[in-house]
């Protein structure tokens, strides 16, 4: 191999290989109704501090209780309860320098690796914690006692991590986006403004460079919906959202209204106006409506969505399926579903 292969092939590999969890903050209550109801296991628990591992197939969550850690204070400070999210990197310590050169901040987080030494990790959105987990270890190796015969890769519905969206406030869209360029390397797909009824929102679209996930950034201009909820809650920059990639869609709406989950449903004008003449690879609009769902359709594909109400302290779900290809990440039907309204901001 020439000098100049080997320089290429190196500049390929990936920043980031992948997401390996996320971490959620209950200080002062217990996830694990919710989150056995959206069919991951807990595999494990940490031997030292109260920190639970759950799994789904390639979606790992951890849920932090211990009132010591970061996490709580995270949780104190913002309301919210996503504090963190570990990505995959080939050499965590490797990875946490470039970062640190290209600009971001070194944070102490909760948690030990296999060989003693802190797990690297960096500030990320509005103060939450960025890990850098070696990818072929995990989250399984900093000091958690796994469970014999527990794998979480059952029947959940969870496929995978799709999206994280995040609410910035106004003003600060630009600085975030460039935040993920710059730091992680993600990719701008795209940026939108939005206008539905009296509200305003702006988002960008950026993907990693992994091409396995994305973050959706979202900054409003009118406070007169849920956006100004969201960060009149949360003081802030923070996740609102969280999509999973799902397998059928009506399926897994179906399972979490079976584990007392409900769903965010329009009224029926919403269907008769958006929703005529359906292409035979989707569900009858009668099942759409059943299950809260909206048809997301554009020259890169198709995918229906579907988003729960409130379940982690504020933070929804949403359900993806695609059906065919895969389409740019919109918002636009998610704020349409919550009102129940057609494009005039009619109720």
């Amino acid at each position: 191999m020439s000098a100049k292969t080997a320089a290429k092939k190196k500049k390929d590999v990936p920043f980031i290989l992948g997401l390996s969890f996320l971490e959620i903050a209950a200080p002062n209550g217990n996830l694990d109704k919710q989150l056995s109801g959206l069919g991951l296991s807990r595999t494990g628990v940490h031997h030292d501090k109260n920190i639970h591992l759950y799994v789904q197939n390639d979606m790992k969550i951890l849920a932090n209780y211990d009132t010591e850690t970061y996490a709580n204070l995270f949780k104190e400070f913002h309301g919210s309860p996503i504090c963190g999210m570990g990505i995959k990197v080939k050499n965590p310590e490797k990875a946490v320098e470039q970062a640190l050169m290209r600009g971001a901040t070194r944070a102490k987080g909760p948690l030990v690796s296999s060989n003693g030494k802190e797990v690297p990790c960096v500030y990320g959105v509005a103060g939450s914690l960025v890990y850098f987990v070696d990818v072929k270890t995990g989250p399984e190796s900093w000091g958690m006692d796994l469970f014999k015969n527990v794998k979480g890769t059952g029947e959940g519905i969870i496929q995978g991590l799709d999206h994280v969206m995040s609410t910035v406030p106004s003003g600060m869209l630009e600085s975030w986006t460039s935040y993920y360029e710059k730091i992680f390397d993600f990719t701008r797909e795209e940026n939108n403004h939005y206008e539905i009824g009296k509200n305003k929102f702006n988002t960008s679209v950026l993907l990693s460079p992994c091409e396995t996930f994305h973050i959706v950034l979202k900054e409003e201009e009118i406070r007169e919906d849920m956006l100004k909820e969201y960060l009149a809650t949360f003081k802030g920059t923070g996740i609102q959202h969280i999509g999973f990639k799902v397998h059928n869609l009506v399926d897994a709406v179906h399972y979490l209204q079976r584990q007392n989950i409900n769903m965010v449903k329009a009224n029926e004008k919403f269907y008769s106006e958006n929703y005529k003449d359906l292409d035979e690879s989707l569900p009858p609009i009668s099942e759409l409506k059943e299950c809260g769902a909206i048809i997301h359709s554009e020259a890169q594909g198709t995918a229906l969505h579907a988003f729960t109400e409130k379940i982690f302290d504020g933070v929804y779900l949403e359900l993806i399926q695609y059906i065919k290809g895969r389409p740019i990440h919109n918002e636009k039907g998610l704020f349409l579903l919550a009102a129940g309204t057609s494009d005039n901001g009619e109720q």
